[in-house]
């Protein structure tokens, strides 16, 4: 009989440092990320460390990032293929910790919930400010054009608000300077081992000044 998957997700508002925080733990512990984009991209140096079929899914249950809602009366078909992507992308192995990242998960993990198995939630907090300034950036940089203080504005409030529905379920990292002892404690707590060398070489002062 197949034992008890166990899993990791790690969520929080777009722009809070979620991918940096996947990539130090997929460097720096077991858990076991799977196929992800671990490759350069213009908004995530070190990769979104994001599963594609993962995200698709999330985007289609929350009708679009920049204007989420959380999902209802979710279709059998759609449950079906959540099982089916959890079972080939993260498939029952003893011993195994399974990472999934995506800042979606705010509004999704609920649906996701009954196929995951054991499962620990990490959130990551960043000043809403500075999100704005990265969204902004982001958009203007990667996409020619301006996202105003009023369209940044309302995202980041629906991402704050399922934010904050978590705080009885999930525990939460800043993402500033003092990320990776926040991430080694979260660790220690979550019997995963921490190899804070490893997590120095892939996390770093730069990486938070770039986003």
């Amino acid at each position: 009989m197949e034992g008890m998957r166990r899993t990791v997700i790690v969520t929080g508002m777009h722009r809070s440092g979620t991918s940096a925080v996947a990539g130090m733990l997929s460097a720096a512990t077991e858990i076991e990320f799977g196929q992800v984009n671990r490759q350069y991209l213009a908004d995530a140096p070190r990769g979104n460390y994001e599963n594609v079929s993962v995200v698709d899914i999330n985007e289609e249950l929350i009708g679009g990032w920049k204007t989420p809602r959380v999902p209802r009366d979710v279709p059998r078909a759609t449950l079906e293929r959540i099982e089916a992507t959890v079972a080939r992308e993260y498939p029952y192995r003893e011993g195994v910790i399974y990472g999934i990242k995506d800042p979606r998960f705010l509004f999704t993990l609920d649906v996701w919930r009954p196929y995951l198995g054991k499962l620990s939630i990490l959130r990551v907090w960043r000043p809403p400010h500075q999100v704005m300034a990265s969204l902004q950036r982001r958009e203007l940089s990667i996409y020619g054009r301006e996202m105003s203080d009023i369209e940044a504005g309302d995202i980041i409030s629906r991402y704050m608000e399922r934010h904050e529905a978590l705080d009885d379920v999930a525990d939460c990292v800043d993402f500033d300077a003092t990320t990776l002892a926040q991430v080694a404690a979260w660790c220690e707590r979550n019997d995963i081992r921490f190899h804070e060398q490893a997590a120095e070489a892939f996390y770093s002062r730069q990486l938070v000044h770039h986003r």
